[in-house]
């Protein structure tokens, strides 16, 4: 089974959005020299890319080499990197699970990059002096000491004051980063790696002149105001400068802010050492001050020249948001929407709960939520798949252009996507599956929308059956708010999170023939069921035929001049014995937005390869494909209005083209037919549901080499990702 992608790149991110160089090990050798090693932590980095920076100008060069950290965090240069500062950026916290913001340094002739060796690398301070700005024993070399190391046999922490400071370092300059431009307007990672540099070197400037860190651990309040107002003076940005002078500018932006950043950090320093990991993964989740600065300043509140009252009431607010608990917010029912059920009725409005396929049911507080109470569903470890809960409540008043319910659902998996089932008195019922949930643990709204049921009808039983496709392993969901929405509604972006693409009712088109006029459209959760199938696919397709797309913008966003993106699929067979797979990704395609477009652009020399493995596991090949994609363009269209134009993104051509280029590699492929699961990553572009809620970030490897059958050097590509399936049919 092989599939090439001739416009790999506009067909990922759309697929994406439908729903939407050497891999280290430890004796790696490669030519002459003893390979370089090292960590790079912040948690152990996952998959991030790592660069010899030889000639010191903190960015990625022609001709720099590169590697990637293993799940440890571990790289390998070979040949070694010699005499030169390292640079690691992107990737994701192996503990936390989040992805990594901003870019670390280290000096040269360190083994450790980290938050704190940034700042030795930006400041030129001694090992000395540094221990002493960060309040460290004397003696303690972090360049060489690893802070996330643990005792093999309790897996305690072996220096937790050096981990909590680092990561304390890492809030700071993350959170300042992540203000200047969500301030700015501006999204991606080469002006989010250019920024971070800059408030790195702010605060480094500020550590020459006295400790970050008094003996207790406390924080300077005084240093983190200096290093913000030092990046603001600072930022090389235009647009950043621009609307950071808008919105306050030096004299009122550090006074605004100052506190919440040092209470955020702080957090983490007063964290117990078992507590790190969790209380790291709420502060760096929290987005508080971020929001609060946008939300004020589209309100005009957050200006130059406010008075010393209006900046201490700013400044409380923010701290406000700063300080609450990443997950205490459950997501209410959007505006005009009627709640049937908020499980905090008393007397209960629900009657003769029962349960089925072996689920348990309660209601009960979810653990770090509001103090309101939730249904709980536990699903048990066993074979079943189709466990759920089924309860009565009073008629839903559904009429003929009401009929989409919404909840806020919590699940302790990802990509969670939950069938709601009305029943009416006359027994007849109406069952849709949800826009999927988003990341492990975290709280989305999710929609269901029941265009089969008959308003004339009353339907006053409800059956709620989480993840009906998946073999149940003691997954725990919890179902609040759930509401009839307001009249119009099919999936609404809500809340106040901005700036992010999104599908038109989360859906996606195929066209066999390539006309508007004749599309099949696919929900997400058509897309991501796999007792469904997915999305049909005739096979063999024409050249004409066409993937059919309508994104909206929330918001408003730019990318930054030189802004790249990578993308990458994983397709696999899924039949009994079967061992076919594809792995594909495409690097360095350049990104631009200008006014309701954004812009695809291949370069004339990009780095692009395809993995492939036969049905029968016996044949594997690694292909460069570059020469077939470099130079093409594709534009997707996007409006922040009520009408969408479509964007076409050509499929049937790309496909033959890769059965004609490849079928002596590949035999019998016009026979394949069933059911292929797809992962499909794309970084840098600011995707998002059509609530607002994060798709997963997901990791796809791709082998760059094989020898006698063992691929090997893979290149991961870490970004917002989705699971899903498709059927090629006759």
């Amino acid at each position: 089974m092989h599939i090439n992608f001739r416009h790999l790149t506009a067909l990922l991110v759309c697929a994406l959005m439908a729903a939407c160089s050497s891999s280290p090990s430890e004796d790696a050798t490669s030519g002459g020299g003893t390979p370089s090693k090292g960590k790079a932590v912040d948690g152990y980095l996952a998959f991030s890319k790592v660069i010899c920076d030889t000639n010191g100008n903190g960015q990625e060069d022609t001709n720099e080499a590169i590697t990637y950290t293993n799940t440890k965090g571990e790289f390998v240069f070979a040949p070694a990197c010699i005499d030169s500062q390292i640079l690691t950026t992107g990737g994701t916290n192996a503990d936390t699970g989040l992805a990594f913001v901003g870019q670390l340094r280290a000096p040269k002739g360190a083994s450790m990059v980290t938050p704190l060796t940034t700042l030795m690398a930006a400041s030129g301070m001694s090992k000395d002096q540094m221990n002493t700005a960060l309040g460290l024993p004397l003696g303690t070399d972090i360049l060489s000491k690893d802070p996330a190391a643990t005792d093999p046999s309790t897996g305690a922490l072996l220096d937790p004051t050096l981990m909590k400071k680092g990561v304390a370092v890492q809030q700071l300059m993350q959170k300042t980063t992540e203000m200047f431009t969500g301030l700015g307007q501006v999204t991606g990672s080469a002006v989010m790696n250019t920024a971070f540099s800059e408030v790195a070197a702010a605060l480094s400037k500020q550590i020459k002149s006295g400790p970050l860190f008094d003996a207790n651990g406390t924080i300077s309040s005084a240093m983190v105001g200096a290093m913000v107002t030092e990046a603001i003076k600072t930022t090389s940005n235009p647009e950043i400068q621009k609307n950071l002078v808008k919105y306050g500018g030096e004299s009122v932006l550090t006074s605004v802010v100052q506190t919440a950043l040092v209470s955020q950090a702080q957090a983490i320093m007063n964290a117990a050492s078992g507590d790190i990991t969790a209380v790291t993964l709420d502060r760096q989740s929290n987005t508080g001050i971020t929001d609060f600065v946008k939300k004020a300043a589209a309100e005009g509140t957050l200006k130059p020249g406010l008075t010393s009252q209006d900046i201490a009431n700013l400044q409380k607010d923010v701290q406000e948001q700063a300080n609450q608990a990443t997950k205490v917010g459950v997501p209410a029912p959007a505006s005009g929407s009627t709640t049937l059920l908020n499980f905090d009725e008393s007397p209960v409005a629900f009657a003769g709960m029962g349960a089925y396929g072996g689920a348990l049911p309660s209601t009960e507080a979810p653990t770090g939520s509001d103090s309101g109470l939730a249904l709980r569903i536990a699903k048990p470890v066993s074979n079943v798949t189709w466990g759920g809960v089924y309860f009565v409540v009073n008629a839903i008043p559904f009429t003929s252009i009401r009929k989409t319910i919404t909840a806020a659902v919590y699940a302790t998996s990802a990509n969670a996507v939950v069938k709601l089932k009305v029943e009416a008195t006359d027994k007849t019922t109406v069952e849709v599956a949800g826009t999927a949930t988003g990341q492990a643990n975290t709280w989305t709204t999710v929609t269901w929308v029941l265009s089969g049921v008959d308003a004339s009808k009353q339907y006053k039983t409800i059956s709620i059956t989480p993840d009906a496709e998946l073999t149940t392993s003691g997954q725990v969901y919890y179902i609040d708010n759930l509401a009839l929405a307001p009249a119009g509604t099919s999936s609404t972006p809500g809340g106040a999170v901005t700036d992010y693409i999104y599908l038109q009712d989360n859906s996606i088109g195929f066209s066999p023939s390539g006309s508007d006029s004749a599309i099949d459209l696919y929900s997400m959760s058509d897309f991501m069921s796999e007792s469904g199938g997915g999305i049909k696919v005739r096979w063999p397709m024409s050249n004409a035929a066409a993937v059919k797309l309508r994104l909206k913008i929330n918001g408003n966003f730019n990318f930054s001049a030189g802004q790249t993106l990578s993308a990458a699929v994983k397709i696999e067979e899924t039949g009994s014995g079967k061992h076919g797979e594809l792995r594909a990704f495409t690097d360095n395609v350049l990104i631009s937005k200008s006014g309701d477009s954004v812009t695809l652009s291949v370069p004339t020399q990009p780095q692009a390869l395809i993995y492939s493995v036969s049905s029968d596991g016996a044949t594997k090949a690694v292909i460069d494909f570059a020469s077939k994609v470099k130079g093409i363009t594709n534009t997707l269209s996007l409006t922040s209005g009520t009408t969408s134009n479509t964007s076409t993104v050509m499929f049937g051509e790309v496909v033959n083209f890769a059965i004609n280029g490849l079928s002596n590699q590949f035999n019998s492929m016009y026979a394949m037919r069933g059911k292929y699961k797809v992962t499909i990553v794309v970084n840098e572009l600011p995707l998002k549901k059509a609530d607002g809620s994060a798709f997963s970030d997901l990791t796809i490897s791709v082998p760059t080499s094989i020898s006698a059958g063992v691929e090997s050097n893979p290149i991961p590509v870490t970004g917002k990702g989705l699971v899903g399936y498709i059927t090629l049919t006759d």
